[in-house]
């Protein structure tokens, strides 16, 4: 496990470099996106976990099941986040610019 979290943060370091050399942007200036980034995949993850209580409990109809919904979430006090917004989607479209 220990060298797991080493790897993770010398992962992290290399990434911080790369960043402060590629891009001419202060540490001040990137860390509001990259700050951004940890907490979409934050709220990614937990959105992702809820999703799946929530098609547990929902009813199924002849094999469908009814489209989960913002209030869906909002009772369950999780974030919903439209397919726009989840971190999947946007490093696709991040993958599909280079």
């Amino acid at each position: 496990m220990a060298k797991n979290i080493k790897q993770l943060e010398d992962d992290l370091w290399d990434a911080a470099d790369s960043l402060r050399e590629g891009s001419r942007l202060s540490s001040q200036e990137y860390c509001m996106p990259v700050l951004g980034l940890i907490y979409l995949r934050y709220a990614y993850t937990r959105f992702k976990f809820v999703e799946k209580e929530i098609q547990k409990t929902l009813p199924c109809r002849n094999g469908v099941y009814p489209k989960i919904e913002a209030k869906d979430f909002r009772a369950k006090s999780a974030i919903y986040l439209p397919e726009a917004a989840q971190y999947d989607y946007l490093l696709q479209r991040r993958r599909n610019f280079e």
